[in-house]
Formats: structure tokens, C-alpha cells, sequence
């Protein structure tokens, strides 16, 4: 009969379990090394496409170092100059910003492989078209500033100047038109 140790046998276990799991580790390693995610083509989650992973870091900002040099007169300061931590970024509105964070979720859960194809590309046009949606209201709102400011202007010429200014100013407005298009006329030769 042969008394096997119990403490040899555990040993032997824990080196067998230590290299099962190296193994594995290695093999998940190599199947990452390459920066591809696998990425499904619909619901059923049976074919899918190995992509390359997105950028998502796009519209973050960066601290770091920055070195630079001055010179001045005497109200300002000459030499280096050397910053840390400082944060370069854009300050987006509040808008632009919720759209951002929907765009690099949306990136995240791609690169992930949580979100299939067609959910990705459905999703994106959703948000593409909140984007747009956003812009053209934008576009709007200039519009309606421009508009007011120009009537605002208007009737403070009018106010300052009277009526006949302004009709003055349309009639020069005519006659400047009218030339423009006199001097574009060439005589044959």
C-alpha cells in the first residue's frame, strides 16, 4: 500500500491549476493582441465579423506638460514657461455634449461586442439624426437672431434718421444694382 502525502498532492494540484489557467490567460491574450473585436452581424448572434476597434478617446481631453517660451516688455514675463496638468479640451454647450456621450456609449458597447451590427448601425443613425436634427435648429436660431437684429437696426434708422433715409438708402441700394449691371454689359467688337 503506498501512503500518498497529502501536502505533495496539493502541490501538484495548485501547479496544474496554475498552469490551466496560464494557458487560458495566454490564449485570451492572443485572441485580443490584434485590437479586433467580434462583432455580430444581427440578433441571432450565429455569424458575426472580427472589425478593428473604434477610437473612442476622440473628444476627450488631455492633461500633461506643456513647455513653451515667452518674451514681453516689462508688464510681461520673459522665459519659459512650463504647465502641468493643464486640461486642453473644447467646451461643447450642453447639447453637443449629451450628443457626444450618446456617440462614445455607442462606441464603447461596440468595441465591447455587446451591440450587434444592425444595432449599431441603427443606433448610429439615431443618433445622427438627433445630430442633424440639432443643427438645423441651431441654423434656425441664427437665422432668427440675424433676422431680428437686422429689423432692430432698421427701425433705429428709422427712428434716428426718419423715413426718407431709409427710402433714400433703397434707392441708392437701386442705382448701385442697376450700374453693377450696366458695367457688366460689354460693347461688341
Amino acid at each position: 500500500m503506498q501512503v500518498i502525502n497529502a501536502q505533495e498532492s496539493e502541490g501538484d494540484m495548485k501547479k496544474i491549476i496554475s498552469v490551466v489557467l496560464i494557458s487560458v490567460l495566454l490564449l485570451f491574450i492572443c485572441d485580443y493582441a490584434d485590437a479586433k473585436v467580434k462583432i455580430y452581424l444581427d440578433d441571432s448572434r450565429t455569424e458575426y465579423i472580427k472589425v478593428d476597434t473604434l477610437d473612442c478617446n476622440v473628444y476627450e481631453g488631455k492633461a500633461g506638460i506643456t513647455i513653451g517660451f515667452k518674451a514681453g516688455n516689462m508688464l510681461f514675463s520673459i522665459g519659459p514657461e512650463v504647465t502641468l496638468g493643464q486640461k486642453n479640451s473644447i467646451k461643447w454647450d450642453r447639447m453637443v455634449q449629451e450628443i457626444i456621450a450618446r456617440y462614445k456609449e455607442l462606441c464603447t458597447r461596440f468595441n465591447s461586442g455587446s451591440i450587434t451590427m444592425k444595432g449599431y448601425k441603427e443606433r448610429l443613425k439615431e443618433i445622427d439624426g438627433i445630430a442633424m436634427e440639432a443643427a438645423e435648429f441651431q441654423e434656425k436660431i441664427l437665422g432668427r437672431v440675424r433676422d431680428q437684429s437686422k429689423e432692430a437696426f432698421n427701425e433705429l434708422a428709422k427712428d434716428t434718421r426718419g423715413e426718407d433715409a431709409l427710402i433714400n438708402d433703397r434707392i441708392d441700394k437701386d442705382i448701385d444694382d442697376i450700374s453693377k449691371k450696366v458695367d457688366s454689359l460689354k460693347e461688341p467688337k
